[in-house]
């Protein structure tokens, strides 16, 4: 999950909770009787703790909308004053890329990740001339699954020059075997807009020349209204 500054009109917006995306509750579920596939040549695969379930999230607590749910594995209430780093990491990470031409250079910094009244908040900031940062929380090496339901809720304000997104990246990534055992960055939703409209995106066989993608852009009326339920199952291959 991610925030990030895009342009140059970005001003200063940060501020306790005034966040780009707010995230209430995060919930995963893995499948029963599914054993993962041996993880391809530099897969850092990192099972679930038993701690991984906040004691605050109810037993029953499971994705709407999905016939075989499983076993809840993994949940965040946010029920703290901080980030739960057993469960993420708050990433400090110049993001600008090498091919810019305008001089604008940006950040992911920790410092615009807070928590309080049962909300992660992401925010943005203005650093100086021409330089911006945003916030990105993700669980690499603390928490990943293979099969299962991975669901979430999410507050988006409407954006400008700025970007919310939340995605989920294997940790095989750059694998280019050209096999399903490719690791794929999957954007659930991402959003640079004023308006209800958002990108769904797959990208895969890495980042460089072998790189790969799709994407659709949808309209959802009331998108910045509330919370919005995100979910993805991710079943086990048929063939």
């Amino acid at each position: 999950m991610s925030s990030h500054a895009r342009k140059r009109r970005v001003k200063r917006l940060v501020a306790p909770l005034a966040a780009l995306a707010v995230l209430p509750t995060l919930h995963a579920t893995a499948q029963a009787g599914q054993k993962p596939p041996n993880p391809p040549t530099g897969d850092q695969t990192t099972l679930s703790p038993p701690s991984a379930v906040s004691a605050s999230t109810p037993t029953t607590a499971r994705p709407r909308g999905v016939t075989d749910p499983g076993k809840l594995v993994f949940s965040d209430e946010f029920d703290g004053k901080l980030l739960n780093e057993a469960k993420w990491n708050a990433r400090d990470q110049e993001r600008t890329q090498t091919k810019r031409k305008d001089g604008l250079r940006w950040w992911y910094k920790p410092e615009n990740v807070s928590v309080a009244d049962g909300k992660l908040a992401l925010g943005i900031s203005w650093l100086g001339d021409n330089e911006y940062a945003g916030a990105r929380v993700d669980s690499w090496r603390k928490f990943e699954f293979t099969y299962g339901t991975v669901e979430f809720r999410m507050h988006i304000p409407p954006t400008e020059g700025h970007l919310a997104a939340a995605w989920m990246q294997s940790g095989a990534k750059e694998s280019r075997t050209g096999t399903g055992a490719d690791g794929t960055e999957i954007d659930l939703i991402e959003t640079p807009y004023q308006t209800d409209r958002f990108a769904t995106s797959i990208h895969y066989d890495g980042y460089g020349a072998d790189h790969k993608t799709a994407s659709t852009r949808t309209t959802r009326t009331g998108l910045r209204v509330g919370y919005q339920t995100l979910a993805l199952p991710l079943g086990a291959p048929t063939h």
